[in-house]
């Protein structure tokens, strides 16, 4: 089917995978995978433009229509951003991060470093204010178990809960989830309770938005 190769086509093409295409459109990979491999027919409209906003081509193009990737009334895409939606949560799911509260809005970043899986998230609070991060930031958060150097900011889980950024630093008996905040409490974890904390992913770049309420 035509659709379902070009909707490889053109998210091979914009550097998504599966996941993320999934996550975009608030369907399962599982459920994109189908659209991929023709298994699901008479794919709804509003999907198809959801699935062409999301890989900035038109809807013609994805059906077949059209040889013409984007429409004269799209604003092209600088092939060296990427775009990228905002959370406002990030959790332990049985499956894997669960991401909530996603922003309408995407965010664009540099394409040409963003090499892997990358979410982005608004911060909440101001235990990083000591860094420059302050609510209502963005961060972009490359997906990541480990940290690569002690003292590293990134975002962590605990007890499955709602993700925190903070300072990691681990040592072979002990965790601290450091704040940069002078007032805000870190958080030491030693022995066993080093398991009620999920490292999943490292801080790469911040953005400010002014006026934001």
């Amino acid at each position: 089917m035509i659709i379902s190769d070009r909707i490889k086509e053109m998210r091979l093409k914009r550097g998504f995978t599966l996941k993320q295409l999934a996550e975009a459109i608030g369907k399962t990979e599982a459920t994109v995978q189908r659209y991929e491999s023709g298994n699901i027919k008479n794919l709804k409209s509003d999907i198809i433009s959801q699935i062409a906003d999301v890989l900035h081509c038109a809807p013609a193009y994805l059906m077949g229509w059209s040889d013409v990737e984007q429409s004269d009334m799209d604003v092209k895409l600088d092939p060296r951003v990427k775009k990228i939606y905002v959370y406002g949560t990030v959790k332990a799911g049985p499956n894997g991060l669960a991401y909530e509260e996603v922003e309408p809005d995407p965010e664009f970043f540099d394409y040409e470093y963003i090499v892997g899986d990358y979410f982005a998230l608004r911060v909440k609070g101001d235990s990083m204010i000591g860094d420059g991060i302050n609510e209502n930031d963005i961060v972009l958060v490359r997906e990541t178990c480990e940290i690569a150097f002690n003292d590293q900011i990134g975002i962590a889980i605990v007890n499955g809960e709602e993700g925190t950024i903070k300072h990691i630093i681990k040592t072979e008996n002990s965790l601290i989830l450091r704040a940069s905040n002078p007032n805000v409490k870190s958080r030491e974890f030693i022995g066993e309770e080093m398991n009620k904390v999920r490292i999943v992913g490292v801080v790469v770049e911040m953005k400010r938005k002014f006026g934001r309420k």
